[in-house]
């Protein structure tokens, strides 16, 4: 069924002693042993009859080893039999729909999506991704990573040119490109007055600026969130560290030494056991 395969079984033998014996298999890197068995099911015996009473997901798992190795029959297969299956949750079928190029599948899933009453959750977006349209100046205007983005030649950077080929931000959270938008735009910088984020939606900012070699907008992160009042001085230890704001840490770890609260299990977990050690110290001292 694969051309891969096929490939390999051309190989003379004294270059392709794999497979041969038990103790010197073919490697299969990175495939899992779960979606390999999905596979195997279907294929031996080939294509039986009945078809397997597989879930969508198993199916999914045989779909990717079958695009990964060139099997188009069995693609093909697994294709029109997922196609047949009911009661499939439509979010899923955009994923397999988009990563498998399935495109029969995408306008009927978006079309069960807005007809559900079911609001989207946070696992819906995290999955199908959110399309923004923004001038990718104003984001090459603040970052360097979005400007050598800009002086690839257009035939090999074709990103960002259409809806369906946009540039994809992966790790990048919905939450947290929102609130760096809601600083750069509208295009003037840094517009006054300064929006209101809580010290959280401002470390979603400082996150990405930091990404990005966002210089100016990471110092002016910094700088709004140190006029933040009553903030969790654990929460300014922690953004502190990670983000290289070393003036935060003094008057931080001052004012939880002078909290009355105890520690707690959660305090330790996000400073590090080393450092509430070191203050409990300081505290008895």
């Amino acid at each position: 069924e694969s051309m891969i395969f096929r490939d390999m079984m051309e190989l003379p033998v004294s270059l392709q002693p794999e497979g041969s014996t038990d103790e010197n298999p073919i490697c299969l890197e990175s495939v899992l042993e779960d979606d390999f068995r999905q596979l195997l099911r279907i294929l031996a015996p080939p294509y039986r009859e009945p078809v397997p009473v597989l879930t969508f997901s198993e199916w999914t798992s045989m779909l990717k080893l079958a695009d990964m190795w060139c099997m188009d029959v069995v693609k093909e297969h697994a294709i029109l039999t997922m196609s047949g299956l009911s009661g499939i949750d439509p979010v899923d079928k955009v994923v397999v729909g988009r990563k498998y190029r399935i495109k029969n599948w995408l306008l009927p899933a978006f079309n069960v999506i807005l007809q559900r009453s079911q609001s989207f959750t946070e696992y819906d977006l995290e999955r199908l991704g959110t399309l923004f349209r923004f001038p990718i100046n104003l984001l090459a205007k603040e970052s360097e990573v979005f400007r050598d983005m800009m002086e690839i030649p257009a035939p090999a950077q074709a990103e960002g040119l259409t809806d369906e080929n946009p540039i994809r931000l992966d790790g990048v959270l919905h939450d947290d490109f929102v609130k760096l938008l809601t600083i750069l735009a509208p295009p003037q910088r840094f517009k006054e007055p300064v929006p209101t984020l809580s010290f959280s939606e401002w470390t979603s900012v400082l996150k990405l600026a930091d990404m990005w070699c966002m210089d100016v907008v990471k110092e002016h992160a910094i700088a709004t969130m140190n006029q933040i009042s009553k903030v969790d001085p654990i929460d300014k230890v922690v953004v502190a560290r990670k983000y290289g704001v070393n003036s935060w840490l003094v008057p931080s770890f001052d004012a939880l030494l002078r909290r009355s609260q105890p520690w707690d299990e959660q305090d330790v977990e996000r400073l590090g056991l080393s450092t509430v050690l070191k203050l409990v110290e300081l505290r008895d001292r």
